[in-house]
């Protein structure tokens, strides 16, 4: 089906607090595309790299891992490749007429150094996030289940991974900031046991409760892009969230599953409470 796209340029673009090169968003028969004016990359690069992101990666990390494994002889790469990698390598590709070059392979090093050497490697296996928005569901973030961290582990070990994850100073939670009250939130073993074996936990089925775990590592993507920001005066028989809590709601896509999410913030010193789930 033909789709209608658009592209728009502007002056700078901040996605996650952070200021952009491009953004896309697809809704229905219709693509838009932002481009950063100012930036200091190719607007071909931006353009390709942003249309990218609508191919099957899966399939195209597919194909790069097979390429650089063979040729390249560079192996055990597969959780170092994210999407924006992918996306980076067809702008830097296409953008750049290296694929038409006589001599690829040499070139093709020399890409895969300066991706390197420009911080474009993003060593991570971590639960990533893309945001969509949707005319049906409105905005959500949907998993992407080739980073998911707690994938294919039993419930016990998922308890025991996401507790450990909580408490072990994780680079997801430094300095994460809670944007109601603007401080940093802390992460403490009431949180982890909250979370992990809560009342609001016991409750949900094996499989509800395996996508609540997933959810965990982007936290700060589900606090800071949230529908809705509230205080909720709700009191709680620790002392710790006794002043309530600072709430946030929003939509996340899980195994092509919308669930509504809210993360509860203690008021007390900015304690990470818990974060529920439901259809």
């Amino acid at each position: 089906m033909n789709k209608t796209i658009n592209i728009i340029f502007e002056n700078y673009i901040n996605f996650n607090g952070y200021f952009v090169n491009g953004l896309i968003y697809s809704y229905d028969n219709e693509i838009t595309i932002k481009i950063n004016q100012d930036s200091k990359e190719n607007i071909s690069f931006i353009l390709i790299h942003e249309l990218t992101h609508l191919l099957d990666l899966k399939y195209l990390k597919e194909l790069f891992i097979n390429y650089i494994s063979n040729e390249l002889e560079v192996n055990a790469i597969d959780n170092q490749i994210s999407d924006e990698l992918i996306c980076d390598i067809a702008g830097l590709l296409f953008s750049n007429k290296i694929i038409s070059d006589n001599n690829f392979i040499t070139n093709f090093k020399n890409l895969w150094m300066y991706l390197i050497f420009n911080n474009k490697f993003i060593l991570t296996n971590e639960v990533n996030y893309k945001l969509v928005d949707d005319k049906k569901y409105g905005r959500y973030w949907e998993i992407e289940d080739s980073k998911d961290i707690f994938k294919g582990i039993t419930r016990s070990e998922l308890r025991k991974q996401a507790y450990k994850y909580i408490l072990n100073g994780n680079i997801n939670f430094k300095d994460l900031i809670d944007p109601i009250d603007n401080k940093k939130i802390k992460f403490i073993k009431l949180s982890a046991k909250e979370y992990t074996m809560g009342s609001n936990s016991q409750k949900l089925s094996h499989e509800i409760f395996n996508k609540k775990i997933r959810i965990l590592p982007s936290l700060s993507d589900l606090l800071e892009n949230s529908t809705i920001k509230y205080y909720s005066p709700l009191k709680h028989y620790n002392k710790t969230f006794k002043s309530g809590f600072n709430s946030y709601q929003g939509k996340v896509k899980i195994d092509n599953i919308i669930f509504i999410y809210i993360i509860r913030i203690g008021k007390i010193d900015n304690i990470f409470y818990d974060i529920t789930i439901s259809r």
